[in-house]
């Protein structure tokens, strides 16, 4: 029988040096990962086209717990065009491995389905342990549970 083939684990490498994002959008997410900021391929999305998203991430201490992020694009009356939900930076280096003051690249292709509705979408990122929505810590102690949204898109035929 012919060997079985399993794909390549590759351990990612965290950044050194500056980074630096096309849109900064700090934000802290439960004290334990911050948004550095990202970058964004194209700036208006075309039906059968993709969104092209590199999230910039660093770890706020030794990270203790295996996270998972989503990406969506969203109307405000909720109607997702497309939704991406899955482990930070690479499955086979869950954020338990993260350490304090490390930052990781992570890349989003996001296809827009060619039955997606033309209009205005909110591109929102949240951070889940489980089923629920890791906390963001706003200036001033405020706490929000809800995704972070990065700006509106949109999309056309």
């Amino acid at each position: 029988t012919a060997p079985t083939r399993y794909p390549q684990k590759i351990t990612p490498l965290p950044l050194y040096g500056e980074v630096k994002p096309q849109y900064l959008a700090y934000t802290n997410i439960a004290d334990q990962v911050a948004l550095l900021g990202y970058d964004l391929q194209p700036e208006t999305l075309r039906l059968g086209g993709a969104l092209h998203v590199n999230f910039y991430w660093q770890a706020l201490r030794d990270l203790q717990t295996d996270y998972r992020f989503f990406v969506r694009l969203i109307t405000p009356d909720s109607h997702t065009a497309n939704h991406i939900e899955r482990s930070p930076v690479s499955p086979w280096f869950p954020t338990s491995h993260w350490r304090e003051g490390q930052v990781f690249l992570e890349e989003v292709h996001m296809l827009i389905p060619a039955n997606t509705p033309p209009g205005v979408y909110n591109l929102e990122v949240a951070w889940k342990q489980g089923d629920q929505l890791l906390p963001l810590l706003r200036q001033g102690g405020r706490v929000e549970v809800a995704p972070i949204v990065l700006r509106q898109m949109t999309v056309i035929p």
